[in-house]
Formats: C-alpha cells, structure tokens, sequence
C-alpha cells in the first residue's frame, strides 16, 4: 500500500510541477513558496519514505554521511558496468553528432555544454533521487510482489521497463526527448537493478543531458513549455537567485 502511495503522490506532484502551475499567472513570491512545499515533499521522499520502507542507503546506492552519501565502497565494481554504458551512449551520441554534421547542422559552444553541465548536476541529482531511489524501489517492490513466480531476470527486465517508461512519459509531449530518455533510462535502470549507485546515475544523466541540450541540439523542453519560447516559459530562472543572469542568452 505504502508503495502504491509514493507512486500516486509523485504523479500528482508532476502533474502540479509541470503541467497546473506553470500554466498559472503566478506572483514570483507564491512561487517561491511552491519551491519551499517541493523541498518540503523532497524531504518526505529522501528522508521519511525510506525510513518507513526500511531501505538502507546502499540499497538506494547512496553512500554514508561520512562519504558525502557516494557510495564508494563498491566503486570499482561500478565504475566498469556504468563505464560500458557510459562508451556505448557516446558512441550512439558520435554517430547521431556525425549524421548531424553531414547534413550541416552542427555547432558547439563548449562554455554553453560545461556550464549546462554544471546546473544540470543538481537536477540529474534530483531527477536521479526521485526516479532511482524511490520510484524504482517501488516498482521493483511491486513487480516483485505481482510476479512471484518469474525468474528474477524477467523481474529486472520488467522493472526497467517500467521505470523507463515513466521516465520518457515524464518528458511529453516532447516526442524525440522521450525517445531518448526512455531508452537511456533502460539501461541505466538494468544497471541500477543489480549495482545501485547514485553518484554514477547523476553523472551519466547530466553529461549527457548537457551533451543533447548543447551539442546535438535537441529541444529539451516539455510539459505545458513545450515549442514555447516567451519569457514565461522560463519561469525557474527567476524563481531561483542568481540562476537568470548566470545563464544569461545562452538558452
């Protein structure tokens, strides 16, 4: 049941986040306060939840305080599974770059892609603690629970899917945004399943976020901001201190 409640309560937190109130005329200070109830939900999720599930940081593939929760003792284990995924998205990412160029359409601004990098670290950690560290727990608690006499490798296979489909259904009606993000977060998910580690998930996501926002120039914007360009359509800039003038025209 506690599982069923977490899934729900995230769907109409996304459904608030993404679609209801950015399409409100809201004041900069009421949004401000939407920020503060997010956090606030972000510490049930991080905090509480596990705590009532009883799942343990490494099974979150976080670490101890002390490691600044990366999980480090099982790194180079990791570092070799991730590290393969990493080469094979970039050699996907090369060949779609190469096809790109060939028709003529390729430009990078390198200080764009580090610094797209940079403030995407914060919201792969987010987007990675939300769909990893909770919503795939209790998918795989479910599957789990639904599927009990399937070998545990279907169960993975199943689990991935599950977690990938939420994961590009999160990005409509950005269509080729949720082509990539689904089968992105597959293989990531597969991983995940067997060798959690969280500190990896974020980098893979937001290198190459940055790499399709930046480099290969994929639209990236979805929900009730898709195709729209207006000032309105980037309200977190001004939501968040200092956020608008660091990113300045760069996009």
């Amino acid at each position: 049941m506690h599982a069923w409640f977490d899934i729900l309560l995230l769907a109409l937190l996304y459904y608030l986040m993404v679609w209801y109130i950015p399409a409100q005329k809201i004041a900069a200070a009421t949004l401000k306060m939407v920020l503060a109830g997010v956090l606030l939900f972000g510490w049930y999720f991080v905090v509480v939840s596990p705590a009532i599930q009883q799942h343990s940081f490494d099974v979150r593939g976080l670490g101890g305080l002390r490691r600044g929760f990366i999980k480090t003792h099982t790194m180079k284990e990791d570092i070799w599974w991730y590290g393969v995924y990493a080469v094979f998205c970039g050699v996907v990412l090369g060949m779609a770059l190469l096809w790109k160029s060939l028709d003529g359409g390729l430009e990078i601004d390198w200080h764009s892609f580090f610094l797209k990098y940079f403030l995407y670290l914060f919201s792969a950690t987010l987007q990675a603690l939300i769909f990893f560290s909770v919503l795939m727990l209790r998918l795989k608690f479910l599957v789990q629970h639904h599927m009990p006499g399937f070998p545990e490798q279907t169960r993975q296979w199943v689990t991935a899917a599950l977690l990938a489909l939420a994961f590009g259904m999160a990005h409509l009606p950005n269509g080729p945004l949720m082509v990539f993000t689904f089968c992105f977060a597959f293989g990531l998910c597969w991983i995940f399943y067997e060798r959690p580690n969280l500190f990896l998930v974020v980098m893979l996501h937001a290198f190459f976020g940055a790499a399709l926002h930046r480099i290969y120039q994929l639209h990236m914007k979805f929900g009730v901001f898709y195709g729209r360009y207006d000032e309105q359509a980037y309200f977190i800039r001004k939501i968040i201190p200092g956020l608008e003038m660091l990113i300045g025209n760069k996009w």
